[in-house]
């Protein structure tokens, strides 16, 4: 499967797990990633972050 693909299901799985709360859960999965040295894996979690930041603003109501 493609990166970018993976990237995106993760984000959709937190949302959908974890509502309002699923980019607080992601950046604690980067600050886990980042206290154990591991680049890599924060940098992964970085990416679901934005994921999960755009697929909240593409769902938001705007505000009149």
């Amino acid at each position: 499967m493609n990166a970018d693909i993976d990237i995106a299901m993760s984000a959709r799985m937190l949302i959908d797990r974890h509502g309002e709360d699923a980019t607080m859960i992601a950046a604690q999965g980067e600050y886990e990633m980042r206290e154990r040295g591991d680049e890599k894996g924060a940098e992964i979690w970085k990416r679901i972050i934005d994921a999960v930041e755009h697929a909240n603003q593409e769902t938001a109501v705007p505000s009149e």
